[in-house]
């Protein structure tokens, strides 16, 4: 199996951990908003190496900049995953900091990061149509 296929099963999990309620008897919003980051991670992933790319680091950003590099991402989508960055800077060289997300955060957060999914499966599914 090709990992751009086991990058696209791991973002359907982590993002199937998060109920697209925002509410959760088993985690926390801080645990919600990382499961989700890792989807997306996961998801951008899938692509990049789709297209045999790699990011420069993990941060929300390193990863946006490097789709673009690959795909076009509408830039009110981009620019709405990156305000999300700022509530937990994950992987970063030099500062670490977090936030707690609200609800309404994590549901924006979740639902930018299905349209990342959905251009995901769109390109990966395409594999499979061309052969």
């Amino acid at each position: 199996m090709d990992m751009y296929v086991t990058w696209l099963e791991k973002g359907d999990k982590y993002l199937a951990s998060v109920k697209d309620t925002g509410k959760s008897e088993k985690f926390s919003p801080v645990i919600q908003y990382n499961l989700i980051a890792m989807a997306f991670e996961s998801y951008a992933m899938a692509i990049l190496d789709y297209h045999k790319q790699l990011p420069d680091n993990h941060t929300i950003t390193d990863l946006l900049d490097a789709l673009d590099k690959v795909i076009h991402i509408d830039t009110s989508l981009r620019n709405a995953i990156i305000r999300h960055e700022n509530t937990q800077m994950l992987c970063p060289v030099f500062e670490y900091s977090r936030s707690e997300p609200t609800i309404e955060e994590i549901m924006d957060f979740r639902g930018k990061i299905v349209t990342i999914a959905a251009i995901a499966k769109k390109i990966i599914s395409q594999e499979f149509v061309d052969t």
